[in-house]
């Protein structure tokens, strides 16, 4: 039988992980004992074999691969097949039906079968690993106070792998903390009220096979006779504050004087824990108050450290934020898919994040809670798609007498937004905002005010459903629909003001005829309608919009119905040769053909697209209802007469059986 593949390739570096294993297959035999087993030999004790099938195995490099010398070796392995019979006579065959007899003979043995299945080869390459090494052994760095600051020293690395530094001491920086092969970095020393004398400290250099400790020390020394030194750290603070909260913590300066000190700050909104301290090592902390009478913007400030002619300013920033950058107002209405249902809130402080707790009373929904860093000090969120997921999908309206009404309730969401400290669960600050109300989809044109994915004009038959959605008015209620043109009707209704509404008119009910032309007018909103010619069939297209509102379509052409089968089966192995399904469980599913007739505008066929890609929708023909999804991925055209088309849309029946 033959070994693929034939030859082995592996490649090992002293020192490091082994290579991984390959796999080897063969031909299974056509015919095996119950009882049989896979082993290789080798001439070598390098490679050694796992994970034996029928038709495959893993061959590995074990350890001993790190005694081999640098350079190329080659090891010749076999693979064997071991069948056992179990116990057979020592001195003669086995009839196909033996009798014995109760008692087994002692000369009776394990009888086995041993057969070559293959060779291969394994070739091995073996190499030295590059080992970390860093240069130079160890770094010494000389400072007198009041002095210059000691440069920094270069470190070069040489690995063949990526590298890190790491280092945990204050008087220490390293200028990069992670490479790859040979590279180098820098390291200063930050002698920042640090006392006088030796110093020490190592830096860690590792490559994830090798780890080097560089040893550090920093010798700081008394400065000249009569040279008078101020070393003072950091001389750059940044504070922020958001109007109405909590002022924000200190921060502290390290100093270092040959004399006495002395400090002050040119504004009135900086605050000094102390004015002056005596000589040596010390500490300033500044902060900020009287905060009352500043407004959003950026100020700026500087504190003096003087030691007789010697002058250390630091330079200090502070940004008032508001907090409320950007809220919802609870008289507008929010759609789900805009980008404008936006919290957005600032803070300066580093220790806090926002958090948002959303509730609402709709469908007992239970309240969430949102935990959000601040990035420059500014925290977001787009809160619509919850919102979305909330309202789901929607039931249909389908009323058979002319009718104005709200179709859903919109959401209302309360929100608490808080600025929270990090680890304390502290609110720095809080905004509530109540009943703020939410539909579905994205913002419509305020001329406008459609909420319906069919067009304006609308071709039906004398008998159609003319059913589209539309924005409200924030002050009136709208209670009218007027029709003119072929006939000239009015529906009054007595509604209350809502955010939007749903508009249904039977057609059947307007005694129209084949070519007549009517123009329905809601609010200010005006729909014609043109009456066409009846054709085989009527089937009414129900769909749940990106508005969560319902859309109709009329089809004119072919209904066909059918029957589509699913089954639930499951497979079970009978014996090791042979495989059964058995079915367990049959059901019979709808599905329909339905042909649109003769679509007269474009306007048509993009309200078809956008049906399809709903999924929520019902067809109705002959009265009956069914719930359906949409097996048509694209319109695909059916037929034409001059410059008209049709379509043939296919659906599933969804209702549970």
């Amino acid at each position: 039988m033959a070994i693929t593949p034939n030859v082995l390739n592996f490649s090992y570096k002293k020192g490091t992980s082994l290579p991984p294993a390959r796999i080897i297959s063969y031909d299974a035999p056509e015919y095996l004992f119950e009882n049989y087993s896979y082993e290789i030999e080798s001439n070598v004790n390098w490679v050694y074999g796992s994970g034996f099938t029928s038709t495959s195995a893993k061959i590995h490099i074990n350890t001993s691969a790190n005694n081999l010398p640098i350079g190329n070796h080659k090891a010749l392995v076999k693979l064997y097949l071991i069948e056992n019979w179990g116990l057979l006579p020592d001195t003669e065959e086995i009839s196909d039906n033996p009798d014995y007899g109760d008692d087994t003979p002692d000369t009776w043995k394990p009888k086995q079968r041993k057969t070559l299945v293959g060779e291969f080869t394994v070739n091995i390459s073996i190499s030295k690993a590059v080992i970390l090494n860093v240069t130079p052994a160890d770094l010494s760095f000389n400072y007198k106070l009041g002095g210059s600051v000691p440069s920094a020293i270069n470190v070069n690395v040489t690995s063949e792998n990526p590298w890190t530094v790491t280092e945990n001491t204050n008087w220490l920086a390293v200028s990069k903390t992670s490479g790859s092969g040979n590279g180098n970095f820098r390291v200063s020393v930050i002698p920042n009220g640090i006392n006088v004398g030796t110093h020490t400290a190592n830096i860690t250099i590792s490559d994830g096979v090798t780890t080097t400790k560089l040893p550090v020390s920093l010798i700081i020394s008394e400065s000249e006779t009569g040279v008078d030194y101020l070393y003072a750290t950091p001389l750059n603070l940044n504070f922020g504050y958001t109007i109405s909260g909590i002022t924000p913590p200190t921060k502290r300066i390290e100093l270092n004087s040959s004399n006495n000190w002395t400090a002050s700050a040119d504004k009135s909104w900086i605050k000094l824990s102390k004015t002056s301290a005596g000589k040596g090592v010390g500490v300033l902390d500044i902060g900020i108050h009287n905060l009352n009478n500043l407004s959003v913007g950026t100020y700026y400030a500087s504190v003096s450290i003087r030691n007789g002619d010697v002058i250390k300013v630091v330079k200090v920033k502070l940004q008032v934020y508001v907090f409320a950058q950007e809220t919802l107002q609870n008289d507008k209405l929010y759609f789900t898919d805009d980008y404008d249902n936006v919290i957005k809130v600032s803070s300066g402080r580093t220790d806090t994040h926002l958090q948002i707790k959303v509730s609402s009373n709709y469908n007992e929904y239970k309240e969430i809670i949102y935990n959000l860093p601040f990035f420059n000090g500014v925290a977001k969120k787009r809160i619509g798609l919850e919102a979305k997921r909330m309202i789901g999908d929607l039931p249909p309206t389908f009323n058979k007498t002319v009718s104005l009404f709200k179709p859903y309730i919109p959401i209302p969401l309360n929100f608490e937004i808080n600025e929270t400290e990090l680890f304390a669960d502290v609110n720095v600050q809080t905004i509530n905002l109540q009943n703020i109300q939410f539909i579905k989809g994205t913002k419509v044109s305020l001329s406008k005010n459609w909420l319906s994915e069919q067009s304006q004009t609308i071709f039906c038959t004398k008998n159609g459903i003319v059913h589209f959605s539309f924005l409200g008015s924030k002050y009136v209620p709208v209670n009218t629909i007027k029709i003119n043109g072929a006939i000239t009707k009015t529906y009054t209704f007595n509604n209350s003001i809502e955010p939007f509404y749903t508009a249904i008119i039977p057609v059947t009910t307007l005694n129209l005829n084949v070519g007549d032309e009517i123009t329905i007018s809601v609010s200010n909103v005006d729909v014609n309608v043109v009456i066409k010619p009846e054709d085989k069939e009527q089937t009414f297209i129900y769909w749940e919009n990106k508005w969560g509102c319902w859309d109709c379509f009329e089809c004119t052409g072919e209904f066909v119905s059918s029957s589509n089968f699913k089954d639930n089966s499951f497979d079970f192995r009978k014996d090791f040769k042979i495989i059964e399904t058995s079915v367990l469980e049959v059901k019979e599913r709808e599905k329909y053909s339905v042909n649109t007739g003769y679509i007269y505008s474009d306007n048509e066929i993009n309200s078809l697209r956008e049906m399809l890609r709903s999924s929520n929708i019902y067809i109705s023909h002959n009265n009956n209802l069914r719930k359906v999804k949409s097996t048509t991925k694209k319109l695909e055209l059916f037929k034409t007469n001059n410059f008209l088309k049709s379509f043939t849309l296919t659906f599933e029946n969804k209702e549970e059986l």
